[in-house]
């Protein structure tokens, strides 16, 4: 079974998931008209069922691969409201489709995603004129917020511009973001992956305690 994740997010997206086989996958920079897309067949990740036991392999259907890889992108940027339809335009659909088949069968859908993705991006713009009207410091501005305001045309706001001796072009997606990042703002491809183990070390150690509590 192949699942398809369709894309018109203006920014690469790099899919990390340790675990997880494949862990690694990439949906290209749309341009925000025409859709890019990611075909997914599943994934397979490893359970282990006891010392000293060989680990039993278990299947992720592609569907659940695919809304996997959705809704975790989309949880992991800012200024996202659902209430408001205001999102990335990412989603995701049961079969095999190519860009012009996805054109075709998606065209109400890649409409209204884009609609929603102008109010997300408008709603980066808008955070971004708070936060500088509270601090009035560039570094309080996130790289995804300028990169928001220039794909809206928006040139009217003195946070937009920043010192590029404070910035490095990410490795990946190749925009400007602050020197020290351990995550993209842009595609969200992990930097520094020491650093963003570190980082989430106490909520894996949450998840695994909620995990393995005995059920009352």
């Amino acid at each position: 079974m192949i699942a398809t994740v369709i894309s018109l997010v203006p920014v690469v997206i790099n899919v990390d998931k340790p675990g997880l086989i494949p862990r690694e996958c990439r949906i290209p920079k749309s341009d925000g008209v025409k859709p890019e897309i990611l075909q997914v067949e599943g994934a397979l990740h490893y359970v282990n069922v006891g010392e000293g036991v060989k680990k039993f392999p278990v299947r992720v259907p592609a569907d659940d691969y695919a809304q996997a890889i959705v809704n975790d992108y989309i949880r992991s940027c800012l200024a996202v409201d659902l209430n408001e339809g205001a999102v990335p335009a990412l989603f995701w659909a049961q079969g095999a489709f190519t860009q012009k088949e996805a054109i075709t069968n998606f065209k109400d859908r890649i409409a209204q995603e884009i609609e929603g993705q102008n109010k997300w991006l408008m709603n980066l713009v808008k955070m971004a004129d708070d936060d500088w009207q509270k601090l009035h410091r560039h570094s309080a501005i996130s790289d995804l917020q300028r990169f928001a305001a220039n794909l809206l045309m928006i040139k009217d706001r003195d946070w937009i511009m920043q010192d590029k001796a404070d910035l490095f072009n990410c490795p990946a997606c190749r925009s400007l973001i602050q020197k020290g990042s351990i995550r993209c703002s842009i595609c969200t491809t992990i930097l520094d992956h020491v650093a963003f183990e570190k980082f989430n070390a106490p909520l894996k150690s949450v998840a695994k305690s909620v995990e393995t509590a005995p059920v009352k």
